[in-house]
């Protein structure tokens, strides 16, 4: 059946995100994920920004999009490009969940929270 999510865990989720919005101005949805993560300071790198050689490894890693911390609150958001924008955003969006929640590992509780979180 899967993990699934306490009532408290998705208000605290719920907190976050509207204590984000009023940091960074969020005022209407759809939210744009490249906007937000500019104004947080993350970096945004299309998939097509690397070296067409490189590219296997980027797709291996995901077909959608991933996070990196390359030094100590300096992020990346790598995503697919070849992509519709409502996808891409919502990667974004879901990337940007994994930073702001403080995600450490890959776990299915994690990618829980994310999917209710970039919604």
């Amino acid at each position: 059946m899967g993990i699934s999510l306490s009532h408290e865990r998705y208000e605290q989720i719920k907190r976050t995100v509207v204590n984000m919005f009023v940091r960074y101005g969020v005022s209407c949805v759809p939210v744009n994920g490249f906007e937000l993560a500019i104004k947080m300071g993350i970096r945004i790198m299309p998939y097509s920004s690397v070296a067409r050689s490189q590219m296997h490894l980027l797709l291996k890693k995901s077909a959608d999009g991933f996070c990196v911390e390359k030094s100590i609150g300096e992020w990346y958001i790598f995503y697919n490009d070849k992509m519709e924008y409502g996808r891409i955003n919502n990667t974004i969006m879901h990337e940007i969940g994994h930073i702001v929640l403080d995600h450490s590992e890959d776990s299915e509780l994690a990618e829980k929270e994310v999917k209710f979180f970039a919604k």
